[in-house]
């Protein structure tokens, strides 16, 4: 009976702690770990506050994390954990309805202008091979479909040049992160330029530069406590650029913004994160070419490569565009359009609906 009473008390004790810390610790609003705001105190969601709010947190997900994956589990909170510390993100799903009426304004919209169309696969795609676990989605299956129903546009196809350039270097894609690497940027670019008919710079004239070395990215931050750091790269070539941030009135001389190397979304050094519209000119440019890129976050380490080709780079991001793409293009003399999102975020974003 004395035994059961101490095993009481220590047990009263620790509680009593507990609350103590968890009434005095300071309640953030924003988890940078996870990338989400954390619940605020709600009485229908007192479950949800103490949970996101739980003192030393972060700590417990680490240690649930690391023991899932000790007794084998390859799949934890939408992360497959593959082999050589690849954490790839499962697919997204799309309504078939958000589907057909993203498909009928692409060809609404390049029925009226000459457009290209670039749909880069994921990593679930290209590194496959470091899959332990059968993935129900083909995602080369699915961009056969789309460009099968873009009826009016030149569809570019960068599956197989990503395998093979993947099966020599295997850095198409971060470990860390759902977005392709500079690297794989690179084989977008040079896909993209084959099938203009342009030529095409070889990768040594870029001279990527390593900006960061301890990058930890979006998938990171859903299996807390696995996976290694990822390296960022870029181009590093250019002198003389002038990069208008539209609607912010900013103009800068850089493509990158090396602030963000000291915050979690270090991928968002690219382009200043994500902006509703970029005016992009390369004053050293021989070219008199102007494009114009539809895109989402994935575009935004591959116009680094792009801006060399080009004088005048228009960016928009229909995220955040709410004017239509046709207006803007009126009093412009762009050569070339290129719609580029990567198939996950296509899905789960479904921007492209708005376009007209």
């Amino acid at each position: 009976m004395r035994r059961d009473k101490y095993i009481f008390i220590v047990i009263l004790f620790i509680v009593i702690i507990f609350d103590i810390m968890f009434i005095t610790s300071k309640k953030e609003k924003y988890s940078d770990i996870e990338n989400r705001y954390l619940s605020e105190f709600k009485i229908d969601n007192i479950t949800e506050y103490l949970g996101d709010h739980f003192p030393y947190r972060v700590d417990f997900i680490k240690i649930k994390n690391r023991f899932s994956y000790l007794v084998g589990k390859r799949y934890i909170n939408g992360i497959y954990i593959g082999k050589d510390n690849y954490l790839v993100p499962e697919v997204e799903k799309i309504d078939d309805d958000k589907k057909n009426l993203m498909i009928k304004r692409v060809n609404e919209f390049s029925s009226n202008n000459a457009v290209d169309v670039m749909i880069v696969p994921d990593s679930i795609l290209i590194n496959k091979d470091k899959l332990s676990l059968t993935i129900g989605n083909n995602e080369e299956d699915e961009i056969n479909d789309l460009y099968k129903s873009f009826k009016n546009s030149n569809n570019i196809n960068v599956i197989n040049s990503l395998k093979d350039s993947n099966l020599k270097d295997d850095n198409m894609y971060y470990h860390t992160d759902h977005h392709w690497t500079s690297y794989g940027a690179y084989v977008g670019y040079k896909e993209y330029m084959k099938s203009k008919g342009y030529e095409y710079q070889d990768l040594d004239y870029f001279k990527l530069e390593e900006l960061s070395n301890n990058f930890k990215g979006t998938s990171l931050n859903k299996v807390i406590g696995l996976g290694l750091e990822d390296r960022i790269y870029a181009p590093s070539i250019y002198n003389n650029l002038s990069v208008y941030y539209v609607l912010e009135d900013k103009i800068t001389n850089s493509l990158y913004n090396l602030d963000y190397l000291k915050e979690r979304n270090q991928y968002a050094l690219f382009l200043d994160n994500n902006h509703a519209l970029i005016e992009i000119t390369n004053n050293d440019s021989v070219s008199d070419k102007e494009i114009l890129i539809l895109k989402n976050s994935y575009a935004n380490s591959f116009i680094p490569f792009i801006v060399n080709e080009y004088k005048k780079t228009y960016v928009i991001d229909l995220r955040y565009y709410n004017k239509k793409v046709s207006d803007y293009l009126v009093d412009k003399n762009v050569d070339d359009i290129l719609v580029l999102y990567n198939l996950n975020n296509l899905y789960s974003d479904t921007s492209l609906i708005k376009l007209k």
